[in-house]
Parts: C-alpha cells; sequence; structure tokens
C-alpha cells in the first residue's frame, strides 16, 4: 500500500487497483493483504470488509462483533477495513466528504449496485467509547445516531451530537 491521504475517521490508502479504508484505532489482521488479494482475485468483488474484533472480551461486545459476519446497514461500518476496487469506489463517487457516516453512504451505494463481501478474518479495534460510556448505553447511542441519519438528519446536525457526548456518557445530557 503506498498512498495513504487523511479521511474524516481514520484514513484510507490506495493499494494498486484498490482503496482500503480503516479507521486508525482499527489493526488489521497479520495476512490482511494475502486475504485481500485473495478474495478480490474474483473480478465479481467489488467491495469487501473484514469481519470485526473488540480488544476487550466483555460478552455483549462478542454478541455485536458476531453480527458483523453479516452484510447490512447496521452491521458493516469503516471500522471493519472496507476495501473496495479503485475503479468502482471512482463511479459510486468516493466518500461523501461528510464528518460522520461517510462509510455508511458509501456502504449504501455499493449495495446498490453489488455486495460487500465479508473477508475470512476479523480486524482487531478499540472499545474505549464502550469502556468509558458503558457497553449498552454506547450501543444505544450508536443506534440512535444511525436512525437519525436514516430519518434525514445531516451528517453535521448528527457531528454535533456525537462530539456532544463523545467525552461523557450518552445518557447523561
Amino acid at each position: 500500500m503506498d498512498e495513504v491521504s487523511s479521511a474524516t475517521a481514520g484514513h484510507r490508502r490506495r493499494a494498486a487497483s484498490r482503496y482500503c479504508s480503516c479507521t486508525d484505532d482499527t489493526d488489521l489482521p497479520d495476512d490482511a493483504l494475502q486475504l485481500i488479494e485473495r478474495r478480490f482475485e474474483d473480478p465479481a468483488v467489488g467491495a469487501a470488509c473484514f469481519k470485526l474484533r473488540f480488544d476487550n472480551r466483555h460478552w455483549l461486545l462478542g454478541i455485536y462483533a458476531f453480527f458483523t459476519r453479516f452484510d447490512s446497514l447496521f452491521t458493516t461500518f469503516g471500522d471493519q477495513g472496507i476495501v473496495i476496487r479503485h475503479a468502482f469506489f471512482k463511479e459510486l463517487g468516493g466518500f461523501p466528504d461528510w464528518p460522520l457516516f461517510e462509510d455508511v453512504e458509501l456502504g449504501r451505494r455499493t449495495r446498490r449496485r453489488s455486495r460487500i463481501v465479508k473477508l475470512l478474518a476479523a480486524v482487531t479495534t478499540s472499545a474505549e467509547r464502550f469502556e468509558r460510556n458503558g457497553v449498552v448505553r454506547q450501543q444505544l447511542g450508536n443506534a440512535w445516531l444511525i436512525l437519525r441519519f436514516l430519518l434525514g438528519a445531516t451528517p453535521e446536525s448528527l457531528t454535533a451530537s456525537y462530539e456532544r457526548h463523545r467525552s461523557r456518557s450518552w445518557g447523561s445530557g
């Protein structure tokens, strides 16, 4: 992977004919490049991502992580190392220049034309927000933001809400 550019929630890399987008608190598996290469040997695969694992073994986080093996609007996010063919990425218009949910929007655009294939391994992402805010409270806050997004709230208004609650628990005001 040779080019690195800043993204709103992490970083993006261009690798030959593919982009990989991953948040900065997520670690790719050691064999990520081999898994990506192998999966993208199939020309029908336009986009893929890893399953998710948290760096905390909390049982509820394990359940959340389990569901990331399925692709949906509620189970596939940028912290899973989204990989997409460069040409397909360009056709979709790339990531929108939004402060939040740019990964969700790219996923929506992708699913209109293709499916997002799940790779056989998991990335490991930080559970720090879940530890700080409480697992259930953080997940409910995340779900509330996604619901508001789907109902038409702008990414800018959601970012303001997210930032207000980022340093404290979702339920504290």
